[in-house]
Order: C-alpha cells, then sequence, then structure tokens
C-alpha cells in the first residue's frame, strides 16, 4: 500500500544574529487510516551572525571609561567594558600657565580602542617669591665609620636665617660630579659610598623651600673641607718622664704629616685645642710640660696634602696615658 501527499511547511524559529532559522514541514492528509501524520524539522537558514556598530565611549569624571557597541541586527545584543583611567601630568604648571593631565584608559577587549584625554587641570604655582637663606654654614667635624664607607658631617648654622633644610654635597677630588643630599632643619648630615684612603671635598648650604617644593631658594655654601677618608693604626703611648708621654705609630708611607691632639675628656672632646703637627718621616712623639698624675686621653690623624689642599684623615679612637 502506498499514498503520496503533500506537505505544507511553517518557519518554526525565524535567523537571529546567533541562532540558524527552522523549518517544519507537516503530512496529514492520508486518506488511507493506516497512515499517520508526519512532520519533519530541519535548518532552512544559518544565523545572521552580528552587525556591530562603532564603538561608543562615555567618560566618567576622567576616573574611568566604558565602551560599548551595539547590534544593529539585534539591538538587545549588547558587549559593554568599564576600566579605570590611569593620570599622568603631561605639562606642569609655572606661576604663568596651568598643568596638564592626560588620562588613559586601555581595555582587555582588543575590539575597543585606547581612549586618552588631556585636560588643563593643574593650577598654576602660587607667586610668592621664596627668599634664600641668608648667613654662612660652618662645617664643624667630620665623624668616620671606616666599616660602613661613611662620614658624618657636623656643621654651626647658628648664623643662618630663613633655612628650612640643609644640602649636603661632596665629591672625589679631581671629579667634577658633586653627590648631594638634603636633611631638615639640623646641623648633621652622612656623606655615604666612600672608598678607604680616599680624598674628597665636602661642603653644606642652607635651602628654604617653596609651598610647592619646586621652587626652593639656596643659600651660599659653606667653605669647602677637605678629608683623607683614613684612620691610622694602632697607636702606644707611654710616660717615662715626669710631665710628659710619648706616642708611638705604624708609618702610612700616603701620609706627609700627623696631627696628635690630647685631652683630658675621656671622650676626646676639646682634643682639637690641643693639636700638635709632626712631619710624614715621623712615627713618635714626645709632649712635656703636662700636669703629674693626670690621665690624658690622645689621639692622631693623618695629613695628605695636595696642591695647595690639606685632606685632614680620620681621627683615631681616644687612647689613655697617665703621666708621671
Amino acid at each position: 500500500e502506498e499514498e503520496t501527499v503533500d506537505a505544507t511547511s511553517k518557519i518554526i524559529q525565524n535567523a537571529t544574529c546567533i541562532n540558524p532559522e527552522k523549518t517544519t514541514w507537516t503530512s496529514e492528509a492520508f486518506k488511507n487510516e493506516a497512515f499517520e501524520k508526519q512532520e519533519k524539522t530541519e535548518q532552512t537558514a544559518d544565523a545572521l551572525g552580528h552587525k556591530w556598530g562603532e564603538p561608543i565611549y562615555k567618560w566618567t569624571s576622567y576616573d574611568s571609561v566604558t565602551a560599548t557597541r551595539i547590534c544593529e541586527t539585534d539591538t538587545t545584543h549588547i558587549e559593554a567594558e568599564t576600566v579605570k583611567t590611569t593620570a599622568r601630568v603631561t605639562k606642569e604648571p609655572t606661576t604663568t600657565a596651568m598643568g596638564e593631565t592626560t588620562y588613559t584608559a586601555s581595555f582587555k577587549n582588543p575590539v575597543f580602542k585606547t581612549q586618552t584625554e588631556t585636560l588643563t587641570n593643574i593650577p598654576k604655582l602660587p607667586q610668592n617669591k621664596v627668599t634664600a637663606p641668608t648667613g654662612k654654614v660652618t662645617i664643624l667635624n667630620t665623624i668616620a665609620n671606616s666599616s660602613k664607607k661613611t662620614n658624618d658631617v657636623i656643621w654651626d648654622k647658628s648664623k643662618v636665617k630663613g633655612a628650612s633644610k640643609y644640602e649636603l654635597s661632596w665629591k672625589s677630588r679631581g671629579s667634577s660630579k658633586w653627590l648631594s643630599t638634603t636633611v631638615g632643619n639640623v646641623s648633621r648630615g652622612k656623606t655615604t659610598g666612600l672608598s678607604i684612603g680616599g680624598l674628597y671635598d665636602i661642603r653644606v648650604r642652607p635651602v628654604a623651600i617653596s609651598a610647592d617644593d619646586k621652587r626652593n631658594a639656596s643659600g651660599s655654601w659653606s667653605a669647602t673641607v677637605y678629608r683623607y677618608f683614613h684612620t691610622t693604626g694602632k697607636i702606644r703611648l707611654s710616660s717615662t718622664s715626669r710631665g710628659s708621654f710619648t706616642m708611638r705609630w705604624a708609618k702610612n708611607p700616603a701620609a706627609t704629616g700627623y696631627q696628635i691632639m690630647f685631652t683630658t675628656n675621656k671622650n676626646g672632646s676639646g682634643a682639637a685645642k690641643n693639636i700638635n703637627t709632626v712631619g710624614a718621616s715621623n712615627t713618635s712623639f714626645t709632649k712635656e710640660g703636662l700636669r703629674s698624675g693626670t690621665t690624658y686621653y690622645v689621639q692622631i690623624r693623618e695629613i695628605k696634602k695636595v696642591g695647595s689642599a690639606t685632606y685632614i684623615g680620620n681621627i683615631s679612637t681616644p687612647v689613655a696615658v697617665k703621666v708621671k
């Protein structure tokens, strides 16, 4: 038994951006009751695919940007991404012109392009001028730390007016490059990165700070002091005759002389008031005319003269001797 009848078709799913078109065929007009109704569904067209419009970018107070694109085929299909911006000063302000900041938004989705906006939004610098400090700094002393390769520099700032901080500067002899560091309104700073046996020029000047710390005014440099970063080795002391002591040390071939200092203070303070200078060939020194029964604390430092400058070495640790 056989019977052929026509089938009717009906699109049950229209093609969209992401779905294909589907059609169902139905045959139900069989005369023979033995044949049942027949249905068949197949894809009859591919999905249309997205037809994206041009991206739209919306800035939010320059803190973030939202990128959006909408499908022209189906406007309910939307791709969007919001990112934070990064800010960079691209033009510093001056006293006569405002500065500029550039904001940048970078997206993970490659279809969205990096966005930048530049705003003139940094206020002009204040017009008030900063007055340079007056009065000179005087360097009083340097205290070496051989193991850390540093020199603590101590200065007198009592004659300086209008300083907010101090700039400490140093360089190796023969070099044109000064290194520097700044400290607060204090009277002590540290030179660093020194080499044993090196010769260093050291100076200090006061600085007045502007409100923005960008238009500071500097005062005059102190007189330059010269330091030989080297300490004499072990010294030996004895008192063999009344009212005197004798000091001995190992010779340093690089030195051009020695300074011997002494004081009755255990920490060595005040020793600079009693300085005795001897030549490079000396390895001993005797001091007479001292008070019998008194303990003196003796120190030594090397001298290295180069040209017109005399570089002073590191002072040794005080050593005690009781005078007969």
